[in-house]
């Protein structure tokens, strides 16, 4: 198998390059969220295009306003000549509040377009753990958010292009969700569905986790279905990283229990 290995040209010690990945056709974005710049761990993320058999690596993005230990890059998305950059250590006027940074390309140069945070921001939310985008809607997962005085965590939709976008919906949250479910750890859209995991959700046991899909009904979106593990055990983690793609919805549960403590396992699930 061929392969190539790519480091950054300016990496240091403790940068994590790779902690988050995004591909689409030629081009890619790797974030490095532990990279110290103008300040200690504000994080960085690498976009890379691809030249025949080789990537060759473009100027790092980082934050229109850094600070330090935003964590610029835990989650990175790609789609078209569209890239989204997640900081949830980001400080608004409240401690981690949370905060996803666009990047629009021309040619091979990335610049910044916009900062996205959410109407309802709040310490602890950690928006931008989790960021996917397809055409003009960017999904942002908030792992930490409350709602009905709970931290079960959130999921909201911004809508837009160039350099305005508005938060068209926060997603209903799942009923039944525990505080610290996680909902919103990992997001995925294809085709206006959009998936959301709570790997954290109790469910009928101990964090044995959840994914939830939501469909488009015209005037924003609801929940359509409530997946778990065919064999939910306590613990598992189910939906600790999901894909989306057509019909098909794919998660991770990485401490389920195989041949082997905590093999992990991957679920199919297919939409009928």
């Amino acid at each position: 198998t061929a392969y190539t290995r790519i480091t950054a040209s300016d990496g240091q010690p403790l940068d994590q390059l790779g902690s988050s990945i995004a591909v689409d056709g030629d081009h890619a974005l790797v974030g490095a969220y532990y990279a110290d710049r103008t300040f200690d761990q504000q994080g960085a993320a690498y976009p890379c295009r691809r030249d025949g058999a080789f990537w060759i690596e473009g100027d790092p993005l980082v934050a229109s306003d850094p600070a330090t230990f935003d964590l610029f890059g835990t989650s990175v998305a790609i789609d078209g000549d569209l890239a989204a950059v997640g900081a949830p250590f980001r400080d608004g006027s409240s401690t981690n509040e949370g905060a996803v940074y666009l990047f629009g390309r021309s040619g091979a140069d990335w610049t910044f377009l916009a900062r996205l945070t959410a109407s309802d921001a709040e310490a602890n939310a950690y928006f931008g753990g989790a960021v996917a985008i397809q055409g003009s809607h960017v999904v942002v997962g908030a792992d930490g958010a409350m709602a009905g005085g709970l931290h079960v965590g959130g999921v909201y939709v911004f809508e837009g292009a160039g350099l305005a976008w508005t938060q068209a919906a926060r997603l209903p949250t799942p009923a039944g969700l525990e505080s610290g479910a996680g909902f919103g750890a990992s997001v995925a859209i294809d085709e206006g569905w959009i998936a959301a995991s709570a790997p954290y959700a109790d469910g009928e046991g101990i964090s044995r986790g959840e994914v939830y899909v939501f469909e488009p009904d015209g005037t924003g979106w609801v929940q359509n279905d409530r997946i778990r593990a065919s064999d939910a055990a306590d613990g598992q983690r189910f939906g600790e990283s999901i894909a989306l793609e057509g019909a098909y919805l794919v998660a991770g549960a990485p401490e389920t229990h195989g041949d082997a403590f905590f093999q992990g396992a991957v679920y199919v699930a297919k939409r009928w």
